[in-house]
Parts: structure tokens; C-alpha cells; sequence
């Protein structure tokens, strides 16, 4: 009995070997593989960007034609008056003898092409060459704006009114007796223009005076304004057209 139990086992190990020979090899699990380290990346630099050239004034002329100043002019307050004339950069100032005062302002264009520079101590003229001085004929009123109409006339915008110079002598138009009819009117006037037909518009504070033909006509309110505006300067769009605009976005 021991025999066959022996010859049993025997034969139940051969026959395995067979199977696993017949099978062929056990699958074995394979390993799992492991990743090779990423490289960093390599930082590049930006393309340069070229630079973009910018374009330039053609038709300059080096100087103005024969018989011709060309000038600009910018106001500072504090620093006169610099000027581009014939493409050069000029300053004029109190100590180059050319102004009565550095503190400016205001600058406007007469209708044969002159300067004239309101500054705080004076008025002065300038024509490309020369420089006129026509002294503070306003008297000791802050000044704030100019215009300037034909043969020298000129007009100054000031505290308590606007002055009026004919070429030989200076008149005064104050807020109180002409500029408005409103006695609690404030003194202060804030801009000035000619406009073509030679009518003068001044701004002040709460109206609008116009001098034409020898009279002042008011706009104030009551009297073509239906309410308070505080105006504060002229649009002078060509002087086709003459509007005072406030400080509020609207026009009158």
C-alpha cells in the first residue's frame, strides 16, 4: 500500500513537470519602468523687437521766405516767453530786455500777425523783431486775459472790468457801471475775444457783456439766461463764432 501511494506521488510530480513543460515558461510580472528625469527647460530670450523708426517733418524750410517771420510762441508764468523762430529755439525773458515782466499771462495774435503778451506788470508787442512795451494803462487790477484788434487796439480783461487801449490812450470799463446790471455782480472777468465783425465779448463770472457800436449789451440772469452760470472762459473756434463755456459740461 505504501508502494502505490509512493508510485502516486511519484507519478503526480511527473505529470506536473510535464504540464509546465508543455505550458512553457511561467509569465513573470513585470517591472514597472521608471521614468528618467526631466531635464529643466532651457530659458531663451525674446526676440529683440527692432525699433520703429518715427516718422520725420519733410518740407521744413531752413529759414522763413524773403520778407517773412515765422514765429511761435509758448506764455510761461515765471519763465517769459519762448519762441520757435526759423526752427531755433528762443527765451525771452525780463533780463534779456525783451519783456517788462516773466509772469505771463496770456498771449493772443493781432491781425497783422504781431504778438501780444499780457504779462502782470505790462503789455508788449512783438512783431518777429521788435518789442514794444505799452506800460499797465489798466491800472493796479490783476490782469487775465488779451485781445488784440487792428491798428494797435487793444483790450485787457482784468479785475473789476476791462480796459481799452485806442493806440494813444487807455479807458476803463468797470463790472459795476458796464459789464452788468446786477449791483451785487461779482468783480471778477474772465476771458475776452474779438470777433470779426470787431464785436468784444467778455466773460465774467455769472454773465456775458458784448461792446459793439459804441454800447455794452448784458446776458446775465433775467436777461437771456434763465438761470446762474458761472462762465469761465470763450470758445473762439476761428472767431466765426463767439461762446462763453462754464464750469458745469455745457455751453451757453
Amino acid at each position: 500500500m505504501k508502494r502505490i501511494s509512493v508510485l502516486m506521488v511519484v507519478g503526480l510530480f511527473l505529470l506536473q513537470i510535464a504540464c509546465q513543460t508543455l505550458a512553457g515558461p511561467r509569465p513573470t510580472q513585470p517591472s514597472p519602468a521608471t521614468p528618467a528625469p526631466a531635464s529643466p527647460p532651457t530659458a531663451t530670450s525674446p526676440a529683440a523687437a527692432r525699433p520703429t523708426a518715427r516718422p520725420t517733418a519733410t518740407n521744413v524750410p531752413k529759414t522763413a521766405p524773403s520778407g517773412e517771420v515765422s514765429v511761435a510762441c509758448v506764455g510761461s508764468f515765471g519763465y517769459g516767453v519762448t519762441c520757435v523762430q526759423n526752427n531755433e529755439w528762443v527765451n525771452y525773458t525780463k533780463s534779456t530786455m525783451a519783456l517788462s515782466g516773466d509772469l505771463i499771462k496770456d498771449i493772443s495774435v493781432c491781425p497783422g500777425g504781431e504778438l501780444l503778451i499780457l504779462n502782470t506788470t505790462s503789455l508788449n508787442l512783438f512783431d518777429g523783431a521788435v518789442w514794444r512795451d505799452y506800460g499797465k494803462g489798466w491800472g493796479h487790477s490783476s490782469p487775465e486775459a488779451v485781445a488784440c484788434a487792428a491798428d494797435n487796439n487793444f483790450w485787457v480783461a482784468h479785475y473789476q472790468g476791462v480796459s481799452h487801449f485806442d493806440g494813444a490812450t487807455w479807458r476803463t470799463y468797470t463790472v459795476k457801471e458796464s459789464l452788468s446790471l446786477n449791483p451785487d455782480a461779482y468783480d471778477l472777468v474772465e476771458d475776452i475775444a474779438i470777433a470779426p465783425d470787431g464785436a468784444v465779448w467778455v466773460v465774467l463770472v455769472n454773465g456775458v457783456a458784448v461792446f459793439a457800436e459804441d454800447k455794452w449789451t448784458v446776458y446775465e440772469k433775467g436777461i437771456g439766461f434763465g438761470d446762474t452760470y458761472f462762465a469761465v472762459a470763450l470758445r473762439k473756434p476761428e472767431l466765426a463764432h463767439v461762446h462763453a463755456a462754464e464750469q458745469r459740461p455745457r455751453q451757453l
